[in-house]
């Protein structure tokens, strides 16, 4: 399955009357980044719809659909099968208030199920949602002009209301700056391309920053003192709030950089962040990964077949007189012609460093530098 059959809606609400009781709303931000998948945070306990009164809940997406005028988003926590479906309506653009469902099971009836009892029979949830202001600096309640000018700023509890009415309490220059405070060496710079089975994206590093073609922009906070690790923070427009991402560089040969990226967080976690590990099902790595991932130069990519128009047969003896043998080929059969991707194969015999190479006969990064 492609990525971008995993990607979530780009879309932000505060969750109003899931508890009224209480000042502040519960949310919801969905793919800040991509591949963050639905982060649900409820103020207070009594305002968890969750069985252990969670106050966070993530999730990843497993897929999306379109049906009778509405859009169905299945998801469940990391490393967990599907668990829970949002429906949502199917025109997001320019809505400010909705009605969401949202049903705690990964299979939910639909308006034209037969059985009346088929609506009511699967645990849900009606979500009043209002989306957020636009911005960096906003309030997270319709209440915090009133808390203001009630002096609640200035109280001691700070986090009880000023962390959360950043305008209203005129906190807005505490905020991070969104200006890079660190560069990376001129040797990254330029633009780039992520080349594999599941993923191809365009890479831009210039002075501080980096731009990815679907990720976004991450500017540079830190690097660490010795190694090639940078601290980054995304900033958005649509309300989503700022995310802290650890970003590690590799440059080993002239014509590839490599990269591995952390997982995004809240809070500045300073380099403890840098704890590399592989997105959960059904990303599995693709985006976020124990690996390095490698960029190829963008001003080298060739769209070209590789030339061979054919197959090359390979064989050499080694050490203990065995003969390695296999081919190299660009030649596909479906089409009868020859195509952009090599394939090596390898007979068992072959040193296993060099068998390593290849993935069910492919050659991923490799492939497009042998190519020129």
């Amino acid at each position: 399955m492609k990525l971008h059959l995993h990607k979530c809606f780009y879309v932000l609400f505060t969750l109003q009357k899931l508890c009224p009781k209480v000042w502040l709303p519960s949310r919801l931000e969905s793919d800040c980044i991509l591949g963050d998948g639905l982060v649900l945070t409820f103020p207070h306990t009594a305002c968890s719809p969750l069985k252990d009164n969670r106050l966070e809940l993530r999730l990843q997406c497993w897929g999306s659909w379109h049906e009778d005028g509405f859009l169905f988003v299945v998801a469940g926590e990391p490393r967990k099968m599907a668990q829970v479906v949002f429906r949502f309506p199917q025109n997001l653009t320019g809505r400010r208030e909705l009605t969401t469902k949202l049903f705690f099971s990964p299979v939910c009836p639909t308006e034209r199920d037969e059985s009346p009892a088929a609506l009511t029979s699967v645990k849900q949830l009606d979500l009043l949602m209002n989306r957020t202001e636009p911005g960096i600096c906003y309030d997270d309640s319709i209440h915090c002009q009133e808390l203001a000018a009630d002096g609640k700023c200035a109280i001691h509890a700070l986090y009880r209301y000023a962390n959360f009415c950043k305008r209203s309490c005129g906190l807005c220059n505490l905020l991070p700056s969104p200006g890079a405070e660190c560069r990376f060496p001129e040797e990254f710079y330029g633009d780039w391309m992520i080349f594999s089975d599941r993923r191809q994206e365009r890479v831009s590093i210039h002075k501080g920053h980096v731009m990815f073609s679907s990720l976004g922009e991450f500017v540079c906070k830190g690097k660490h003192w010795n190694r090639d690790q940078y601290k980054m923070l995304s900033y958005y427009s649509n309300g989503c709030r700022p995310r802290y991402s650890c970003l590690n560089f590799v440059k080993e040969y002239d014509e590839t950089l490599q990269f591995r990226m952390s997982k995004s967080s809240l809070v500045d976690p300073s380099f403890r962040m840098c704890d590399f590990k592989d997105d959960p099902p059904p990303l599995d790595g693709a985006i976020r990964s124990r690996r390095f991932k490698t960029l190829l130069p963008l001003s080298k990519m060739d769209e070209n077949v590789c030339g061979l128009n054919g197959i090359i047969r390979i064989r050499t003896a080694i050490q203990d007189g065995r003969v390695c043998q296999g081919t190299l080929s660009d030649w596909s059969a479906r089409s009868c012609s020859s195509g952009s991707r090599l394939k090596l194969k390898l007979n068992g015999i072959c040193p296993h460093k060099l068998r390593a190479l290849t993935r069910n006969g492919k050659i991923a990064a490799i492939q497009l530098i042998l190519c020129h």
